[in-house]
């Protein structure tokens, strides 16, 4: 989110704008966290124990990823919007963090 952040705001001119998108970033990560905290106290075998629940770190984890992949959507979303006509602009690279043997094995299930 925080890459794609980085790159909408060059494309504007005003630092207002950037500041809005600086804004929005820091509010969906308020929001992530408050999401994988719920989260955390809803997998807990006891809730009043504070000590690790079956699946507690999981569940958190993934409720954040599922905020984080919700505002990375829209911020791309805006970015492909704000591109108008120029199909070049119009297109987002994820780039692969993983081994090359992973790739290799994920491409040929295609």
């Amino acid at each position: 989110m925080d890459n794609l952040a980085a790159t909408i705001k060059k494309e504007y001119r005003y630092d207002d704008d950037k500041v809005n998108i600086d804004n929005y970033t820091i509010a969906y990560e308020k929001v992530a966290n408050a999401a994988g905290q719920m989260e955390w106290l809803n997998s807990k075998e006891n809730p009043k124990d504070r000590s690790f629940g079956t699946g507690a770190v999981s569940a958190s984890l993934f409720a954040k990823a599922q905020i984080y992949k919700q505002a990375t959507f829209n911020l791309l979303k805006m970015y492909q919007g704000s591109s108008g006509s120029n199909p070049e602009k119009c297109s987002y690279t994820f780039t692969y963090s993983g081994k090359n043997d992973e790739l290799t094995r994920i491409r040929e299930k295609r």
